[in-house]
């Protein structure tokens, strides 16, 4: 039996039409599918427009981990920064006050060990007389020599005079060397 042609023709074109009507219903499908994403059961797919707001908040987490991280940087260096300055005061406090001391001390290390350079009149072979009162009993005050490292030792020929402004800077840099190494020891403690 065959069709008539009339029927056989819109047969034809309704044919063609539903399958035109679903490609594009496919076409249609597949962009929604692709746009908006799609999720059956155990099957997902991503859609641009869900993919480009899950990277646009990853994007914004991203910076706002940065800005957090940022600020803890700044927060860190500002407590390292404290603990630097105030170890650095305590012990600037610590060698002023061991300058203090120190230099009192040198000062009387000085005047018990000041000497006078001989006296024009002095014999050859005679001893230096020091400056302060060393009482009755000390050596320098009996007529003997002083005795500095060994009692066969001529203090005119192996004696070495420094001058009062040199015992000062000695023991200034000296000071200032010890606190260096606090300095130093203590920073190597923060780590």
């Amino acid at each position: 039996m065959t069709l008539p042609p009339l029927f056989a023709r819109i047969m034809a074109r309704v044919g063609l039409t539903g399958l035109l009507l679903a490609i594009a219903i496919g076409i249609a499908a597949y962009q929604s599918v692709q746009l908006g994403g799609l999720r059956v059961g155990p099957i997902a797919v991503e859609g641009w427009r869900p993919k480009a707001q899950r990277l646009s908040q990853e994007l914004k987490d991203i910076a706002a981990a940065q800005d957090e991280a940022d600020a803890r940087a700044r927060a860190e260096h500002a407590r390292a920064e404290t603990a630097y300055r105030d170890m650095a005061k305590r012990i600037d406090d610590n060698a002023q006050a061991q300058t203090d001391e120190a230099m009192a001390a040198a000062d009387r290390y000085i005047a018990a060990h000041r000497v006078r350079a001989k006296a024009a009149d002095c014999p050859p072979g005679g001893t230096f007389t020091p400056a302060g009162d060393r009482g009755s009993g000390h050596a320098e005050t009996t007529g003997r020599p002083a005795q500095l490292d060994a009692p066969d030792r001529e203090a005119d020929g192996d004696m070495v005079v420094v001058s009062a402004a040199d015992v000062r800077i000695c023991t200034s840099n000296t000071l200032r060397a010890e606190a260096a190494r606090d300095w130093a020891i203590s920073l190597e403690a923060m780590r």
